[in-house]
């Protein structure tokens, strides 16, 4: 990986950061070089939308759907 590439994961992924931070030298990298890093998404706000909000979704045209092997098509009715 060069080193920009190891940068870049190093600002969106925290953990990442943390043992980027803990041995630069092993990534052959400085710690002064080490960006800040971006918020992360809290787990009840993650929760949310990708387990309440898409459920409500996929739930609605549950019944009615129909897919294929790139396409699915939902005419939006609600189950019942």
């Amino acid at each position: 990986m060069s080193p920009t590439t190891i940068l870049r994961h190093a600002a969106a992924d925290a953990e990442f950061r943390d043992e980027l931070l803990t041995s630069p030298e092993f990534f052959g990298i400085s710690a002064g070089t080490v960006p800040a890093s971006v918020e992360q998404q809290d787990a009840e706000s993650l929760g949310y939308w990708t387990e309440g909000v898409a459920a409500v979704d996929a739930y609605a045209c549950a019944s009615t759907c129909s897919s294929g092997p790139l396409t699915i098509l939902c005419d939006g009715t609600t189950k019942a």
